[in-house]
């Protein structure tokens, strides 16, 4: 059990991550070299100079010649055509990789000095935001801005807490928090101290929901079936890059 001058015991942290799941959220799985390059080649704009290459060496050295002419160079343009898609298709793909391994680099230095204040056998100990487990008994203040790692319920003291919950619901009034209020991950103490005991982590608590589904975990269980919804930002663009490129082949 959990007690707020005593916590929880150390020998029941791991029977307690077995069984409400940890607060760390799983990395997304890397795309390999091969998925990437095929990611970038889907573009519209090179999809278009793919088909005008091939035609290009097809028209060339087929019906570009006269009766007798022997095609020596004719193929070149096309095949230029083809290296330069070639050249930008490696070098997405390469950027797209590498930024793979710098964001898990980032992501473990941020994990390694985000730490709280639990308190467990009766002591006050500091842990990585990613070894808080549900019954925890976590001391905030706002001398920090101290950021809620998970789902709790303050305990106390009674109106000394104020939260800053803008990144959730974009209101920039602090909300002033009473004892056997909820306070939801992701939201910072701004005013005041408070102790409260956690009652949902990962991805059970409203900021990991996000977080998995931003950073696209492999936790993340998509509910409302819109995964894979396109922003109208992304539609838009994606249609003028389609227009843009029909003008160029029309042109051409």
């Amino acid at each position: 059990f959990s007690s707020p001058e005593y916590g929880i015991c150390e020998k029941e942290v791991e029977s307690r991550r077995a069984v409400f799941g940890t607060n760390a959220i799983a990395d997304k799985q890397l795309d390999s070299f091969c998925k990437l390059c095929w990611k970038a080649v889907q573009d519209f704009v090179l999809i278009m100079l793919i088909v005008l290459g091939i035609i290009s060496i097809v028209v060339e050295t087929t019906y570009g010649r006269e009766d007798g002419e022997k095609c020596r160079a004719c193929w070149i343009e096309g095949a230029a055509i083809l290296v330069s898609v070639g050249i930008v298709v490696l070098v997405t793909a390469g950027i797209d990789y590498a930024k793979q391994f710098a964001f898990i680099r980032l992501t473990k230095s941020l994990n390694e000095t985000n730490t709280k204040v639990v308190i467990r056998d009766g002591k006050q100990i500091s842990v990585t935001d990613d070894d808080i487990v549900v019954g925890d008994i976590l001391s905030v203040n706002s001398h920090n801005l101290a950021s809620i790692p998970a789902d709790c319920v303050l305990l106390g003291p009674p109106m000394d807490l104020k939260m800053d919950e803008s990144t959730l619901t974009g209101e920039s009034n602090l909300i002033h928090k009473k004892p056997g209020d909820v306070v939801l991950s992701g939201t910072t103490a701004s005013q005041g101290s408070g102790k409260m005991v956690v009652i949902a982590v990962g991805v059970n608590s409203v900021a990991g929901k996000i977080r998995a589904q931003v950073y696209e975990s492999e936790d993340y269980v998509d509910t409302l079936g819109v995964q894979d919804e396109k922003s109208p930002l992304f539609m838009k663009l994606t249609r003028l890059a389609k227009q843009i490129g029909m003008v160029g082949t029309c042109c051409a």
